[in-house]
């Protein structure tokens, strides 16, 4: 039985519905066209259709739409697809990291002991991991960092198994935003083997010492989503060299990370994002709206307001620089032809209607005022007039997408921060650039697929838009 035919028997049980009844409400021509399409006749073409048709005629449920879509990307694209795209859900939402202990095994002496046990009084500990895509360690790696100041090295072959690059992405997203966590990726193509022995493995080479100043150089070898096996010798030198890691091979995917205060700190930043933006193809995931969407003299008047850009003397050239990126980022959202893709949700949206306070709101800028809102808004239905590759999505209540702020840029690959940020580098603000274009293209690729379908329409978003407007002047009462 097809996936199809699983979907069609559970739905009409569930809504009380004939073969007769369901086939002539999504348009068939009797039971004889409902029992074609439900034993695969017609292909993926008919199953595509058959969505279309059912989200015409019914009112779906968020689970009964998510299961039709995994039905019908089962019969166009086969498992695979259906495994990518379950991933990458999986990471928007914010399901796929677990918790719980790991337990470490001592084949030598049968003993059982956990990460936090082994290394609770380490020092100088400094790990080396290889792969291991399971989730229930990186809270682990997390909490080494925090209590035991570990140092990680993480190497990663990203082969054609999509559904791994994804699932790495969504491991990786809570220990990457440490600044002693670093993470390199090797991407194998087809029909290359371009790591051979231990370096494909799931494995971890803890080098430490002990409270006595006796060196420790451990190998952890993963057996199981909560278990690895635990091979220690003090005093063994060259286990991460014996393993074989072509470092020159790897790339950084890692690019930033924020830790300064100053005014020439945001020049840099927002030159590097001013540089990747820059003629490229974006689609972009946040709560709301960014700075890089608000017209910049609007902008440059909440900075002075808010004690941003303070003038004086010494700080007139960052401002000037800050002013003149600003002006290039917004011509060329307005201007180029390449897709800018912003998906965004509702409920965040109307937040920053009612308060003038984005998600991402800067520290120094003060709340834009009902006046700068109501502009702000129009802007977006007007660079969606003038500029066709511009499109703003309304993704629907009840998406279940987390708060996130990522953008794929063409240009670059990934950036990766907290949903609610104020980019305050004096109060630890991190912010990752992934460099990894494999997890840009398998974004891109949803985005235009399934991200799209979970979204309000072009005619839709202009009326919520126009909704949003008389929320902001709303609040000028």
């Amino acid at each position: 039985m097809t996936d199809i035919a699983t979907f069609i028997r559970s739905f009409m049980q569930e809504h009380k519905l004939t073969e007769k009844k369901m086939a002539a409400l999504i348009g068939l021509r009797g039971p004889v066209g409902l029992r074609q399409l439900a034993a695969g006749k017609g292909g993926g073409a008919a199953a595509v259709e058959f969505e279309q048709a059912m989200l015409r005629s019914f009112v779906l449920t968020a689970p009964e739409r998510d299961e039709l879509r995994r039905c019908v990307m089962a019969a166009v694209g086969g498992e695979a697809e259906v495994i990518r795209t379950r991933e990458m859900w999986a990471y928007l939402r914010g399901e796929t990291l677990q918790k719980g202990s790991f337990h470490l095994e001592m084949p030598s002496t049968g003993a059982v002991t956990t990460l936090r046990e082994r290394y609770a009084r380490a020092k100088n500990l400094r790990i080396t991991l290889l792969n291991t895509p399971y989730s229930t360690i990186y809270p682990e790696l997390e909490w080494l960092m925090k209590e035991c100041d570990a140092h990680i090295d993480h190497y990663v072959t990203a082969d054609d198994d999509d559904a791994r690059t994804i699932r790495l992405t969504s491991d990786v997203r809570r220990p990457i935003m440490y600044p002693n966590y670093e993470c390199y990726v090797r991407v194998e193509e087809k029909n290359e083997q371009c790591c051979y022995g231990l370096a494909r493995a799931d494995l971890m080479v803890c080098v430490w010492e002990d409270g006595d100043g006796e060196l420790w150089r451990d190998l952890i070898v993963f057996t199981a989503q909560d278990r690895a096996r635990l091979m220690a010798r003090p005093g063994v030198a060259g286990l991460v060299n014996a393993i074989g890691i072509e470092k020159e091979k790897y790339i950084r995917i890692k690019c930033s990370y924020h830790g300064a205060g100053s005014l020439d700190d945001y020049v840099h930043m927002v030159e590097t994002y001013a540089e990747m933006e820059r003629d490229s193809t974006i689609y972009a995931l946040k709560p709301d709206l960014c700075v890089a969407f608000v017209p910049p003299d609007t902008l440059r008047d909440a900075a002075l307001a808010g004690g941003m850009m303070s003038m004086s003397d010494e700080t007139a050239p960052a401002i000037e620089a800050l002013t003149r990126l600003f002006e290039q980022r917004y011509a060329n959202l307005e201007q180029k032809r390449k897709r800018t893709w912003l998906f965004v949700k509702r409920d965040a949206m109307e937040r920053f209607a009612r308060t003038g306070v984005m998600s991402s709101h800067f520290w120094g800028l003060r709340p834009f005022t009902p006046e700068e809102r109501r502009r702000i808004l129009a802007e977006q239905l007007r660079l969606m007039r003038v500029n066709s590759g511009y499109r703003l999505f309304f993704l629907r209540d009840d998406s279940g997408i987390r708060d996130i702020d990522l953008c794929c840029c063409e240009r670059f690959g990934a950036l990766i921060s907290s949903g609610y940020t104020d980019y305050d580098f004096d109060k630890g603000y991190t912010e990752i650039q992934l460099g990894h274009k494999k997890f840009m293209r398998l974004f891109e690729d949803f985005a235009q697929d399934k991200l799209v379908a979970q979204c309000s329409g072009e005619q839709e978003t202009r009326a919520i838009i126009k909704n949003l407007i008389a929320i902001a002047a709303a609040a000028d009462d």
